[in-house]
């Protein structure tokens, strides 16, 4: 088992370092060949020292088990629309759609936590208010960490002003800053996240990729999520 301890990631006696990735589209595994092929894969994810995916409910309902098989863990991300947040009845649904996946989730090997991504734009949140929203992500938040799991939420550059004292970790996306902005952002997220860990995502591909993964482990992130890949080997491949 992983989880959060001070700066990092524990698993056992040992620092557990985050090198993710999510998985393109669909995960599909109806058959014995398109596991196999999925298994394939996330091994070859592991031979190159990625040590976590970042899926979505449907995709870790179909993959966590193979994710496990393949050396894996894996960070489920739960998806919330801004407007289930700010109606008493929206957010009774979502936290029983949350408390529902979580159930069927948390068992399963592997798995380091959840996060909840509710995409929301500078200007909505200056409308809307950060309390209210606040308030409503709080309530998702508790919801996971009463069944016994770490809970975050996925921050944007434009909206960290949402980070709350109830996140076991601090997870942000920071695509498009240079190295130099990186170091500024980072020095920024670990104020904000004291003695919690810090995972920084990379949604974009760029020429200095790399430079920006050693920046965000040189800074002591905890962990760092790579631009997304394909979820399946090629056809065949090593069967």
């Amino acid at each position: 088992m992983v989880v959060p301890h001070g700066k990092f990631f524990l698993r056992g006696a040992h620092k557990f370092f985050v090198k993710a990735v999510r998985l393109e589209g669909p995960i599909v595994v109806s058959d014995f060949d398109q596991k196999l092929r999925t298994l394939v894969r996330l091994e070859e994810l592991y031979r190159d020292h990625t040590t976590a995916l970042v899926l979505s409910e449907e995709q870790a309902e179909a993959a966590i088990d193979l994710a496990a098989l393949g050396g894996l863990y894996v960070l489920v991300e739960l998806t919330v629309d801004l407007e289930q947040l700010l109606t008493r009845r929206g957010l009774r649904g979502a936290e029983a759609w949350i408390e529902a996946a979580v159930h069927s989730l948390g068992g399963r090997t592997g798995l380091l936590g959840f996060l909840i991504d509710c995409p929301i734009a500078e200007g909505t949140l200056h409308a809307y208010g950060i309390k209210p929203i606040r308030e409503g992500l709080r309530r998702l938040l508790r919801t996971i960490r009463d069944a016994g799991f770490a809970a975050g939420i996925h921050h944007r550059i434009e909206t960290r002003a949402l980070a709350l004292g109830e996140e076991d970790f601090i997870y942000s996306d920071a695509s498009g800053l240079s190295p130099a902005e990186l170091r500024d952002y980072l020095a920024a997220m670990h104020n904000v996240a004291d003695a919690r860990p810090v995972i920084i995502e990379f949604q974009r591909s760029s020429p200095g990729g790399d430079e920006l993964i050693a920046t965000a482990f040189g800074m002591g992130a905890a962990g760092v999520v790579e631009p997304a890949v394909s979820a399946a080997a090629a056809p065949y491949a090593r069967l």
